[in-house]
């Protein structure tokens, strides 16, 4: 097929690839010749079959890890009359296929893709291992902390008094001037003074007096910002800001 690619005629790329000006035209029309369809058999006895089933299985059935090379290793200690060096690479794909069949599941990861203006968060920390102190005395604080997904951009506020409605609120209008816009969602986790209402639901609700001095603001907020909790999944309650 690469050298059709180069010269467009399939006899010219029939003879720089030594076959037939009859086999293209058949891979062409999807035909396989019946040879193709049958698997393969063993053409030589299986050089690991007395040792296999006795021996390697019941390690790997005890310590799933084991590596082809440790079990190389230890057939070269129980029976060192023979090299078995010579059957490394057979030893490494009937491991990798018994560990396919029998062996552990592997683990899932689901890589994590954000877009432009898609994600932002929003929390409460504390600052540790770093004493801050105004005339000597502690100063007791928390920061309020805010950072788009797929940017990185952050920003950070001092909040006197501990974690309210009225902290979040502040952090975040100032957060989102400061960015100059609003993502499509904001997810913060559930915030026990910030965000519980008093029937005991987690939606924020956001009144009207709320509502118009965002719209006071340097920024332009979006229609609809959904405020997820990040830590549970039994909040169903998006909040439109």
């Amino acid at each position: 097929m690469s050298k059709r690619r180069v010269s467009g005629s399939q006899q010219v790329a029939a003879a720089a690839a030594g076959i037939s000006v009859s086999s293209p035209h058949r891979i062409d029309r999807g035909r396989i010749q019946p040879k193709a369809a049958k698997p393969r058999g063993r053409r030589r006895p299986d050089p690991l079959a007395e040792v296999w089933e006795p021996f390697l299985v019941p390690l790997l059935e005890r310590h799933p890890a084991l590596t082809p090379t440790t079990l190389l290793e230890h057939l070269q200690e129980q029976k060192p009359d023979q090299d078995w060096s010579l059957l490394k690479r057979t030893l490494q794909r009937r491991v990798q296929h018994w560990k396919a069949l029998h062996g552990p599941a592997p683990e899932v990861m689901f890589p994590l893709a954000y877009q432009p203006g898609e994600i932002g968060f929003c929390d409460f920390t504390k600052v540790k291992r770093v004493e801050i102190t105004l005339r000597g005395e502690p100063f007791p604080h928390l920061l309020f902390h805010y950072r788009l997904a797929w940017s990185g951009w952050a920003y950070g506020q001092v909040i006197h008094g501990g974690e309210s409605f009225v902290a979040l609120s502040e952090g975040l209008q100032n957060a989102l001037a400061a960015c100059g816009g609003v993502p499509k969602e904001l997810r913060t986790d559930r915030l026990s003074a910030a965000s519980r209402n008093r029937d005991g639901s987690y939606a924020i609700d956001i009144t009207p007096a709320t509502r118009a001095s965002a719209t006071t603001t340097a920024f332009r907020p979006a229609a609809t910002t959904v405020v997820w909790p990040m830590r549970t999944a039994s909040s169903r309650h998006p909040t439109a800001m």
